[in-house]
């Protein structure tokens, strides 16, 4: 069995992103973080290398990229509507207008750090191997997916 891990933070695989939290007391308001991926891919190979360190930095990159300095807005929480060319949020009291192409909608019930760790790893799709997918959004605060 072999393993390679790619260090998000030491590769530069990462992206800025809004986003915000209705159920959580501290993380309801709109608010950004730095975030940085990180990828654990483990399996056989009857090659010399389980996969290429430079492919899958690019796929995690590209990744990246379609969220990075983007507001993040849960697909599938009725709180958060597309309205034409524009993204409507409304929770308790506050109402927030996103201009739909500054906003990136994950197919989930929230933008946590697991959620969007589950996002990457399904777009990243190395169905050969076990893949382990890390989502860092400040310091000392990481997330993983590994289904």
């Amino acid at each position: 069995m072999f393993s390679i891990y790619i260090d998000g933070k030491e590769a530069h695989i990462n992206f800025e992103a809004a986003h915000m939290i209705p159920e959580s007391e501290r993380c309801r308001h709109l608010h950004g973080h730095s975030y940085f991926i990180y990828a654990k891919i483990t399996g056989e190979t009857e090659k010399s290398m389980l996969v290429d360190f430079t492919a899958v930095k690019k796929r995690l990159r590209e990744i990246a990229s379609k969220m990075d300095h983007k507001t993040l807005v849960p697909g599938k929480d009725s709180r958060f509507r597309v309205e034409g060319n524009s993204v409507v949020a409304e929770i308790d009291d506050r109402s927030y207008r996103f201009a739909k192409e500054d906003c990136f909608i994950l197919d989930a019930e929230a933008c946590t750090a697991e959620l969007i760790a589950m996002h990457v790893h399904k777009e990243l799709d190395l169905k050969d191997f076990k893949v382990a997918v890390g989502i860092e959004e400040g310091l000392g605060s990481r997330a993983w997916y590994e289904p």
